[in-house]
């Protein structure tokens, strides 16, 4: 591999390692930083040596990146959200009406494909987070998987509680808002609550999935299907 601007040190006693972490080793600000190592098999060694100038700029990437998907996500999960108020939908899509003449299951099956669809966008958070995520120079399996972890929650509950429930109740109550736009305010309180069954739906959906996947094991399976087959 190439060299990097970066060491590793042991230390024989505690007490030297703290002191080496604590004194400041170099006279200019972020010349020379010295942080506890994690363990070797937690490294993420492509971000060792990384220069600070380097990390920050990936931090405001990885910032960037994030509330871009957060923009993007919000449409996806807004126009997912609708499919259970398919009723309202028809007074604004007109076109959507026959359709449900023709198929009048159509409106049952949007409602029950609603909570599915949004538990497998969801599903495609994680790895593009992580990816993000990695620009910020985590050295760390830890540090970088906390990060994940914090935009990850930001994300859910932006998109899961206040995209979802706010579109779901805008578009329930879009034509009383039109009428009386000052009414917003009592609409509101009244339809909000009227979410709760898509967001329990949603965790109904995402536990029996995650679970069902763990005890089927349905990926360990497959790979060991195609592993037999290779091995023939």
């Amino acid at each position: 591999g190439s060299t990097q601007d970066a060491g590793f040190v042991s230390f024989s006693s505690l007490k030297d390692k703290n002191s080496a972490i604590q004194v400041v080793q170099h006279p200019t600000p972020f010349t020379l930083n010295v942080a506890a190592a994690p363990p070797p098999d937690h490294i993420v060694w492509s971000n060792v040596g990384m220069r600070h100038k380097t990390q920050q700029i990936g931090k405001w990437v990885a910032l960037a990146l994030t509330v871009g998907l957060c923009l993007f996500w919000t449409v996806l999960v807004a126009f997912i959200a609708s499919f259970g108020e398919v009723e309202k939908l028809t007074e604004m899509l007109p076109f959507l009406e026959s359709w449900l003449e023709a198929v009048p299951q159509l409106s049952m099956i949007l409602a029950q494909v609603k909570p599915l669809l949004l538990v497998i966008i969801v599903g495609f958070l994680s790895p593009l987070l992580t990816s993000f995520s990695n620009r910020e120079g985590h050295i760390s399996v830890t540090s970088l998987s906390a990060s994940v972890f914090y935009k990850l929650s930001v994300f859910l509950i932006v998109q899961l509680f206040f995209v979802q429930m706010i579109s779901g109740a805008v578009i329930s109550e879009l034509q009383a808002i039109i009428e009386d736009p000052m009414s917003i305010v009592p609409l509101m309180a009244e339809a909000i609550p009227a979410q709760a069954q898509s967001f329990a739906q949603y965790v109904i959906v995402q536990t029996a999935m995650s679970l069902g996947s763990e005890l089927l094991r349905a990926s360990e399976v497959f790979r060991e299907w195609i592993q037999a087959i290779l091995i023939r």
